[in-house]
């Protein structure tokens, strides 16, 4: 569960970037500036477009895969991380709820707890539907371009 709500995170983070490239790009445009190379060119980013275009053209492919090889690399940083943090919430829940147990289960190390924990139970839930609430994302307040405040510099590059 841990690493579907990071990676949930993770795929909000990354739409939000997008939409604020989409801004500065606008704000450019609206100063005068047009884009000399076509081929650069791009549409604005829609989140709900992208993801129905993902479930139908992307998503038959990433399960074609198979074992999913080419995905372990990059995402077992991440699930190693994810189970950490998992591992120092029981322990600092274990803590505070009772002391005697928390005194041995400290002396063993949060790598051995992690080891001696019982798996929990795995539930299959449909796919398709999108939960209401997002997962909190503790990454901190996302921080967005001041497109008021923009001072005009001489055009180069890509925009003239």
């Amino acid at each position: 569960m841990g690493m579907s709500l990071a990676l949930q995170c993770q795929v909000r983070e990354l739409a939000t970037l997008l939409r604020m490239k989409d801004l500065e790009i606008q704000d450019y445009q609206e100063s005068g500036a047009t884009l000399s190379r076509d081929r650069l060119k791009t549409e604005p980013f829609e989140e709900k477009s992208f993801l129905e275009q993902f479930m139908v053209e992307k998503l038959p492919e990433v399960c074609s895969v198979g074992d999913g090889r080419a995905f372990v690399t990059d995402l077992q940083n991440l699930y190693v991380a994810v189970t950490r943090q998992e591992g120092q919430v029981r322990q600092q829940h274990q803590n505070a709820g009772d002391p005697q147990t928390s005194s041995s289960a400290s002396s063993q190390g949060p790598d051995s707890q992690l080891l001696n924990q019982p798996e929990e139970p795995v539930f299959s839930a449909p796919s398709l539907p999108v939960p209401d609430r997002e997962p909190p994302c503790t990454s901190g307040p996302v921080k967005r371009p001041q497109l008021s405040k923009v001072k005009r510099k001489k055009l180069r590059g890509l925009f003239s």
